[in-house]
């Protein structure tokens, strides 16, 4: 593999990286924000509606299905709004892994530190 070929897959990785690092950001600041609103039926617009690329979206679909399917993750609930509209939402997975509840908007997950 060519040098430059190798510093494109090296940068291209890291705007996977940034964009999905700002995703996350934006959810955190959704929830808290909306004071979980989540929950509630919040109305939908598309990606580009909301300033973003919907295939780099995708791309967050396919990174956390590999997690999943790996093994590293048992579920995902994953959304992302802006003001107040959600542009994207992905699931994967169930509630209990003992039952068939899959997980949706509506799950609620605990979070502790250690």
């Amino acid at each position: 593999m060519r040098c430059a070929d190798r510093e494109l897959q090296k940068q291209q990785g890291e705007e996977m990286s940034n964009l999905f690092s700002r995703c996350m950001t934006t959810l955190l600041f959704s929830v808290l924000g909306a004071q979980s609103a989540l929950a509630i039926d919040l109305p939908s617009i598309s990606p580009e509606a909301a300033g973003y690329d919907g295939a780099q979206l995708n791309a967050i679909t396919e990174r956390l299905d590999r997690l999943y399917e790996n093994g590293n993750i048992p579920n995902y609930v994953m959304a992302i709004a802006k003001d107040g509209k959600v542009f994207y939402q992905a699931t994967r997975g169930d509630k209990d892994l003992k039952a068939d509840t899959p997980v949706d908007l509506d799950t609620l997950y605990l979070i502790a530190s250690m």
